[in-house]
């Protein structure tokens, strides 16, 4: 069976082209490397060297199996240093799940961040409900996502990384589009567009929640699963929303953003399992942390 050391060996004859020369090189005595050569001539079933009492040549195998053997040996280099980079957390495969508000967010600036100090690292993105990102974590089909508080599930750790207002998106001919700052309670007789629960229940929750604690429930007009999708419907005059700040970068016709006295906020957080990460991992959230 042709090994590593076969390449090794006959790369190092091939380029000195002189026996006693290529074993001062490898460090071994010259008989043994003779003998390997020959050995691996064998084992090939071709002649790579033509000797002569003066002189060492390549022949015409010889000189296309110096250009593969260099090959595999970069290959080889290759993986080694592939296998340690990936050991240092600097090169390898994430998959990283967001919620829809996400590129809104914290989240472009941890990507940018992250990109930059780690080049050689492959990121698969994958736009999950916070509800479907838990669940994919669990099934270790995503390694790191990012959701909305609050988010529970077994086995999952979840840390807030950025804590943002919450503001209304109203049409520019409601009423209440002249004033800069509001009330919530203020909207208690308007018709909601909101994120539907089943793909975040906590940004859904937390809405809800900031409704109830105003002293009343919200009448639901349309529920959709994009943010983008919630600003043109808030714009096409379906209703109002409670949204979180980030989302004002979207312009859409007929939107207007105003804040809420009380200023309530909602957080963002990056999930991962509760179990030792790997070194592409750590790196991940201590540039998330960073942020």
């Amino acid at each position: 069976m042709i090994e590593l050391r076969h390449f090794r060996y006959f790369i190092a004859v091939a380029e000195q082209l002189h026996f006693t020369r290529a074993a001062e090189q490898l460090h071994m005595a010259q008989p043994p490397l003779s003998m390997q050569i020959r050995q691996l001539e064998e084992l090939l079933g071709v002649q790579l060297l033509v000797r002569s009492k003066r002189k060492v040549e390549l022949s015409e195998a010889g000189q296309v199996f110096l250009e593969e053997a260099r090959q595999v040996m970069e290959s080889v280099n290759r993986a080694v240093l592939a296998a340690q980079q990936a050991s240092q957390g600097v090169r390898g495969r994430l998959r990283l799940g967001f919620a829809s508000s996400a590129p809104f967010g914290i989240f472009p600036k941890v990507l940018r961040s992250y990109r930059q100090l780690y080049p050689n690292v492959v990121l698969e993105l994958f736009e999950l409900g916070s509800a479907e990102q838990l669940l994919a974590l669990q099934e270790r089909r995503l390694d790191l996502g990012f959701v909305r508080l609050p988010a529970r599930a077994t086995g999952i750790r979840v840390e807030p990384i950025d804590r943002e207002a919450v503001i209304m998106a109203l049409p520019e001919n409601h009423p209440l589009a002249g004033r800069e700052k509001l009330l919530l309670n203020d909207f208690q007789g308007d018709d909601f567009v909101i994120f539907p629960r089943h793909e975040g229940p906590g940004l859904y929750d937390r809405l809800i929640g900031l409704c109830l604690a105003a002293g009343f429930t919200p009448k639901i007009a349309q529920e959709v699963g994009q943010m983008h999708a919630i600003v043109g419907l808030v714009g096409a005059g379906l209703g109002v929303s409670l949204v979180p700040e980030s989302l004002q970068t979207v312009h859409a016709r007929g939107v207007v953003y105003r804040h809420l006295e009380d200023e309530p906020y909602t957080e963002m957080a990056l999930a991962y399992r509760d179990e030792q990460l790997s070194p592409l991992q750590q790196a991940f959230v201590g540039v998330a942390r960073a942020e």
